[in-house]
C-alpha cells in the first residue's frame, strides 16, 4: 500500500503542472497494459497513473488501474477508480463489469448482480461477465437465474469446462439431475482426468437411482485422487442406500482416514454398524461425533439412540434432553425423546414431547402418527389399568429400542385373525425390528405379520416387513409393502427411499427416480 502511494506521489512531483497530453497518456496507458499482462503490478500502476495525470478524463486508464488494484487486493483504491471510470463514461459497460468483479470478490453478491446486469444492458457481453453474473446468482441461491446466465456464457465460449461444472451444480440444486449429468459429460469431455467432474456426476446418478453408474464414477474419481474423501463418502452412501452395509462401512472408513474429524461420515458409518449389529462400534463413532461437535444436537440424538439399543435408557434420554436444551426449536429432538418415552411405555411424557414436536413441525405425518398412538395408549390406560399398554411398557423397558430401518408398502393378503395376544401391535413391531437387527429375517417377517394383523394401519410395520423382504432380495414383496406404508402415510419419507431402492433392484429406474424426487421433496 505504501509502495503504491509512493508511486503516485513520485509521478505527481515529476510531472508537476504538466499540461494535458493525450499522446503521452496513450503511450503510458499502453505501457501499463503490457506491464499488467506481465504481472508487473507496481510498474503497471506507475504507467497507468502517468496516463491519468497526462489525461485526467482517461476512463480506460482508471479501469485498468482498478484491475491492478484488485490484483494486489487494494480494494478501496480499486473502488475509487471504478467509480471514477463510471463517472467519466457512464455508458461504458466494461467499467460496470470491473466494478461487478470487485463486488463479487467482496462477497456483495446482490450489488455484483446489479453491476453485471448494467454492463450487459450496455452491450458489454462477454463470457466472463455472464459467468460471473451466474456465480453471483448462485451465491444468492437463485439457481434458475444462475443456470440461465451460465448458458449465455457457454454460448460465447464452448471450450471452457468451468461454466459446465458450475451450471451442473445449479441444475443439481434445482433437482434437475439429468441436465446436470449432461453438463458433467461435457466437463469430462473437456477435462477427462478431472476427479471433481466424476464425483459430482456420480452424485447426480445416485439421485436418479442409477447407482451402478454412480459407483463407477466414484471408482474413477478415487483412481484419479486416491485420497478424495468426498468420493469415498458418496460411494459409501450408494452402498448404504442399497443396504450393502459392509462395503459402505469400508468406504466411510477410507473417508475418515483422509478426514478423521468429519462428523457426517462418523454418523453414516455408525448407521452401517448398527445395521451390521456392531452396536459397540456404532457407539464409539457417535461418542466421537459428540466429542467433535458437543454443542450440536444431531450427534446427541444419534448417540442417544445407540444407548437405547444397548438398553441404557437413562443415558439415551439424557442425550436427547441435552439436544433439546441446545436447540429448543428443533422438532426432531423433541420427536426423538418423545418416541423413546413412547417405546418405554411412558406415554404421558411421550405425549408432552410429541405435542411439542408437532407444534414445531405441523405437517409431519410421522410425528402426528406417533402422537396419536401415545394418546391412544393413555386412553387405554384410563379405561383399563391392565390394558395391553401396561404390558407393552413392561416388555419394552427390558428391551433395547430399535431405530426404524425404513418404510414398507402394499397391503398383504389378510391372514387368519389372531387369538387374543399378550403383546400389542407396537410390541410385535418392536420385536420384529430386533429380529431384523439380529439378521433373523424370516422370524422378523412373522412378527411383522402379527403386528399388521393387530393393527392393519401400522405403516411402520409394513415398512419394516418390506425392509426384511428387501434384505432377503424378495424385491417384489418389498415394493408391495413399501407401497402399503406410503398409502397409509403419504409423507413417509423413508418408504419412498426404500421403494426407490427396491425399484432399482428390479430394473425399474423410472419408478425409482420418481420415488427419489418425492423423497428429496420431503427432506
Amino acid at each position: 500500500m505504501f509502495r503504491v502511494l509512493a508511486i503516485g506521489i513520485a509521478v505527481t512531483v515529476a510531472l508537476g503542472a504538466q499540461r494535458v497530453d493525450p499522446k503521452r497518456a496513450k503511450a503510458a496507458y499502453e505501457q501499463g497494459i503490457k506491464l499488467e499482462s506481465g504481472g508487473q503490478h507496481n510498474a503497471a500502476l506507475e504507467s497507468l497513473t502517468t496516463a491519468i495525470l497526462y489525461e485526467p478524463t482517461n476512463a480506460a486508464a482508471y479501469r485498468e488501474r482498478a484491475k491492478v488494484y484488485i490484483a494486489i487486493k487494494d480494494y478501496k483504491q480499486a473502488l475509487a477508480d471504478t467509480n471514477e471510470a463510471v463517472r467519466i463514461e457512464p455508458l461504458n459497460g466494461e467499467a460496470f463489469a470491473v466494478r461487478g468483479d470487485l463486488q463479487k470478490i467482496l462477497d456483495n453478491s446482490s450489488q455484483a448482480v446489479k453491476e453485471y446486469e448494467k454492463a450487459i444492458s450496455l452491450n458489454f457481453e462477454r463470457a466472463s461477465v455472464y459467468n460471473n453474473l451466474a456465480a453471483s446468482y448462485a451465491k444468492l441461491e437463485r439457481h434458475e437465474k444462475a443456470a440461465e446466465n451460465y448458458t449465455q456464457g457457454i454460448k460465447l465460449r464452448l471450450d471452457d469446462p468451468e461454466p459446465y461444472l458450475a451450471r451442473a451444480a445449479s441444475y443439481t440444486a434445482l433437482n434437475q439431475y439429468r441436465d446436470a449429468v449432461d453438463d458433467y459429460d461435457r466437463c469430462i469431455a473437456l477435462q477427462p482426468n478431472r476427479a471433481q467432474c466424476f464425483v459430482d456426476r456420480g452424485f447426480a446418478y445416485g439421485q436418479l437411482g442409477m447407482f451402478a453408474r454412480g459407483t463407477s464414477d466414484f471408482d474413477r474419481a478415487i483412481q484419479l485422487q486416491p485420497r478424495n474423501a468426498r468420493a469415498y463418502f458418496l460411494r459409501g452412501e450408494s452402498h448404504r442406500f442399497l443396504n450393502e452395509n459392509e462395503k459402505a462401512a469400508a468406504d466411510f472408513t477410507s473417508a475418515l482416514e483422509v478426514d478423521p474429524k468429519d462428523v457426517n461420515t462418523l454418523l453414516a458409518r455408525a448407521h452401517c454398524y448398527i445395521q451390521l449389529n456392531q452396536i459397540d462400534k456404532a457407539l464409539a463413532d457417535r461418542v466421537e461425533a459428540v466429542r467433535l461437535q458437543p454443542y450440536k444436537p444431531l450427534p446427541l440424538i444419534a448417540r442417544g439412540g445407540t444407548y437405547h439399543l444397548l438398553g441404557q435408557h437413562e443415558k439415551g434420554i439424557a442425550d436427547r434432553t441435552r439436544a433439546i436444551d441446545l436447540e429448543p426449536n428443533l422438532a426432531d429432538a423433541w420427536f426423538a425423546r418423545g418416541s423413546a418415552y413412547y417405546l418405554l411405555g411412558q406415554y404421558q411424557l411421550a405425549q408432552k414431547d410429541l405435542r411439542q414436536a408437532v407444534s414445531l413441525s405441523p405437517g409431519n405425518a410421522e410425528m402426528l402418527g406417533v402422537l396419536r398412538k401415545a394418546q391412544d395408549k393413555l386412553n387405554e390406560t384410563a379405561k383399563a389399568p391392565l390394558a395391553p399398554a401396561t404390558v407393552v411398557a413392561a416388555a419394552v423397558k427390558t428391551k433395547p429400542i430399535v431405530a426404524d430401518p425404513k418404510p414398507a408398502t402394499i397391503e398383504p393378503a389378510k391372514p387368519a385373525p389372531l387369538k387374543a395376544d399378550a403383546l400389542s401391535a407396537n410390541a410385535y413391531n418392536l420385536k420384529a425390528r430386533e429380529l431384523t437387527q439380529a439378521n433373523k429375517m424370516n422370524e422378523a417377517i412373522e412378527a411383522f405379520d402379527k403386528a399388521i394383523q393387530l393393527d392393519p394401519k401400522l405403516a411402520q410395520a409394513y415398512n419394516g416387513r418390506g425392509y426384511a423382504y428387501f434384505l432377503l432380495r424378495n424385491f417384489k414383496n418389498a415394493v408391495d409393502d413399501f407401497t402399503a406404508a406410503i398409502r397409509l402415510n403419504p409423507n413417509y419419507q423413508n418408504a419412498y427411499k426404500n421403494r426407490a431402492a427396491a425399484f432399482t433392484a428390479l430394473g425399474e429406474s423410472a419408478a425409482a427416480q420418481k420415488d427419489l424426487k418425492k423423497f428429496n421433496a420431503l427432506k
